[in-house]
C-alpha cells in the first residue's frame, strides 16, 4: 500500500498544467524544451526562476553597490576640485569689492590709461577751444 501511494504521487506530478510564458521565459526554457506541461514541471520551473531571482537580485545589489561608492568618490572629488579652483580664482582674480592680487595690479593701470584715454577724448587744446567758441558765437549770430 505504500509504495502504490507513492507511486500515486508521482503520478499527481504529471497532472496536467498550463506552463505560464512568463514562466518559462524568465526560466530561460525554451516552448519546445518544456515536455510534459504538468505539475512537477511547473515546480521545478517555480525553483529555476527563484534560483534565478535570488542570483539576480544579488547581483544587482552588489553592482549598486558598487556604482554607490563610484558616484560617491567621483562627487567628492569634483566638489574638491570645484573648490580648490574657485579658492585660486578669488586669490588671483577677486572680485571689485575684494580684488586678488591680478585685479589688484590690473586695476590702477586701467584706470590710468582709461584717465589718459578720456583726457584725450574730453579736453580741448587752446587753439581747439577759441576755435569752438567761436563757431558757438557766429552760430548763436546767425539765429539772430
Amino acid at each position: 500500500m505504500l509504495v502504490s501511494v507513492a507511486g500515486c504521487t508521482a503520478i499527481y506530478d504529471y497532472w496536467p498544467a498550463q506552463i505560464p510564458k512568463d514562466t518559462r521565459e524568465y526560466a530561460d526554457v525554451e516552448p519546445n524544451k518544456v515536455g510534459w506541461p504538468g505539475i512537477g514541471k511547473l515546480k521545478s520551473l517555480r525553483e529555476q526562476c527563484i534560483t534565478k531571482s535570488i542570483i539576480v537580485q544579488s547581483d544587482l545589489e552588489q553592482k549598486m553597490s558598487l556604482d554607490k561608492a563610484l558616484y560617491g568618490r567621483a562627487i567628492d572629488q569634483a566638489n574638491i576640485n570645484i573648490q580648490q579652483a574657485e579658492l585660486e580664482r578669488q586669490q588671483i582674480v577677486g572680485t571689485i569689492q575684494n580684488p586678488g592680487w591680478l585685479l589688484s595690479f590690473l586695476l590702477p593701470t586701467a584706470g590710468a590709461f582709461a584717465g589718459r584715454e578720456i583726457t584725450k577724448l574730453t579736453h580741448y587744446s587752446e587753439t581747439e577751444l577759441n576755435a569752438e567758441i567761436d563757431k558757438a558765437k557766429n552760430a548763436g549770430t546767425a539765429k539772430a
